[in-house]
């Protein structure tokens, strides 16, 4: 991979990441849209009785914060499978991330502190942070590692692959973010009925979890580069 040009492994990785998504969407929504839309729904009544921007910012941090770890471990735990060519239920992929649903929100919280961290610090040190512990969830969920032990896992695999994970990462969230954009801006501001606000919100995460996607994928690539170097 370090041969081969920048470009053709990202389209690679995000063609074989869209692929999947696409032939796995329905079992991609059934996992993890009753999770999002209780977060979209918890976030909307929050929002509504702290109306306030930073209340209505933290309450939906903290929503986030709780759901966060079972939809992300299914979704692993899924692609997983997927990659070995099992068919995995459901229920067998809920109540695997079950168990784990601790360590991936102490998880979350140390890498939103050490990514604003280094986002106080002029931006650029918080984008190095952010690519360099993309895959701390991978190694926390799939090799049962603890959540320090996965962010220094994580800091270890993703050296020397700084620009092909930030290229993945440019390519698939920046036009996800123009469209979230778009949609906050011309169709919630103009939903007025809750429901509607709370489908759209649930169907936006939705869409997001196509960066998970594509970072597993990436995180594929680079894994079996290893293999092969060793």
């Amino acid at each position: 991979m370090q041969n081969a040009p920048l470009a053709g492994t990202v389209q690679l990785i995000v063609t074989d990441a869209i692929t999947f998504y696409v032939r796995h969407f329905t079992q991609i929504a059934t996992l993890c849209l009753p999770f999002l839309i209780l977060t979209a729904t918890l976030q909307y009544v929050l929002a509504r009785a702290y109306p306030e921007n930073y209340a209505a910012l933290v309450m939906h941090f903290i929503v986030d914060l709780f759901t966060y770890p079972i939809y992300t471990a299914v979704l692993i735990r899924l692609m997983s499978r997927r990659a070995q060519q099992e068919d995995p239920g459901n229920m067998e992929l809920i109540m695997a991330a079950l168990p784990q649903w601790g360590s991936l929100l102490m998880l979350r919280v140390f890498k939103a502190i050490l990514i604003v961290m280094g986002l106080s610090m002029f931006i650029l040190p918080g984008i190095w942070i952010m690519v360099r512990l993309c895959f701390a969830e991978f190694y926390l969920v799939l090799f049962n590692m603890r959540p320090r032990e996965a962010l220094e896992k994580s800091t270890l695999a993703t050296a020397g692959h700084f620009w092909l994970i930030l290229a993945v990462l440019a390519v698939t969230y920046a036009p996800i973010l123009m469209l979230l954009l778009l949609i906050n801006q011309h169709v919630l501001a103009s939903a007025s009925i809750g429901v509607i606000k709370i489908a759209i919100i649930s169907g936006a995460y939705l869409l997001e979890l196509f960066l998970t996607v594509a970072l597993f994928r990436t995180f594929m690539e680079i894994t079996i580069e290893r293999q092969r170097e060793a």
